[in-house]
């Protein structure tokens, strides 16, 4: 988290497997960048995991 805060991006894209660590992540960043989207992606059907795809850009 910290290297992108310093890096700043215009934007980046961030996937994730464990939505609370993505919450707290993006937490986070929300300092520097709006989070433009995020997309659940069923990369494992007929379990209970999930992906997810966060779209932020800098401030």
């Amino acid at each position: 988290r910290r290297a992108i805060l310093d890096l700043a991006p215009e934007t980046f894209f961030y996937v994730s497997c464990n939505p609370p660590t993505l919450a707290r992540d993006l937490k986070e960043l929300r300092e520097k960048f709006t989070l433009n989207s995020v997309t659940p992606l069923d990369m494992f059907p007929q379990t209970a995991e999930i992906e997810a795809l966060a779209v932020a850009s800098l401030r």
